[in-house]
């Protein structure tokens, strides 16, 4: 699951794509630890997402505890494999800069910025550890513009990153803005997959 959209007063692209997705967060230390190659795989889907739109992306990485552990004091499981994880990621990888782990309350600060203010030196991508810690600022930041498109298919699918609103059902009041970010989207895909030959 990566949340893509673009800045209506920038347009700058702004990607947060999630580690783990729908579990119990008293399952996410687990499920990272014991998918060894979760984190390796998932970058390489966010690098290979940003390429599209930069030859050179600068990718970000949120820490799984509040202040990204400090060290051990608030968690281990940067300590303990997340950092090691994100070295080998990069040293394989040199065509990306890779920043991380970020403490979580202050990795997407760069994203609010680079989302409303021109010439803001913003990043190219986000991985979240979990669901809640990336759909949360991306729906503070791009709430109409978000677009949910599933990575890693032989195909381009997009959705609006919200749910289908049975809740406003027949009262008049639904707006169409995320529908049609999601048809612009998957056309620019499309468009940048026939570039690169990728679909």
């Amino acid at each position: 699951m990566l949340f893509t959209a673009k800045s209506p007063i920038t347009g700058w692209r702004f990607n947060t794509l999630l580690a783990t997705t729908h579990i119990p967060l008293n399952e996410i230390s687990k499920n990272l630890i014991e998918n060894e190659n979760l984190i390796f795989s998932k970058l390489n889907l966010l690098s290979d997402f940003s390429k599209q739109f930069k030859k050179e992306p600068t990718l970000r990485v949120a820490g799984l505890n509040p202040h990204a552990g400090e060290e051990g004091i608030l968690g281990s499981e940067e300590k303990d494999f997340i950092k090691q994880s994100l070295q080998i990621w990069e040293k394989n990888n040199p065509d990306v800069k890779l920043e991380g782990p970020i403490s979580p309350d202050s990795c997407w600060i760069s994203s609010l910025k680079a989302w409303n203010e021109q010439d803001s030196n913003g990043h190219d991508g986000i991985l979240a550890m979990y669901h809640d810690q990336g759909l949360i600022p991306m729906k503070i930041i791009a709430f109409n513009y978000s677009v949910n498109t599933t990575i890693g298919l032989p195909i381009i699918r997009t959705s609006p990153d919200h749910g289908t609103g049975f809740d406003i059902y027949n009262k008049g009041i639904a707006q169409c803005q995320s529908i049609l970010e999601a048809i612009k989207t998957a056309n620019e895909l499309c468009t940048k997959s026939r570039l690169l030959d990728t679909h």
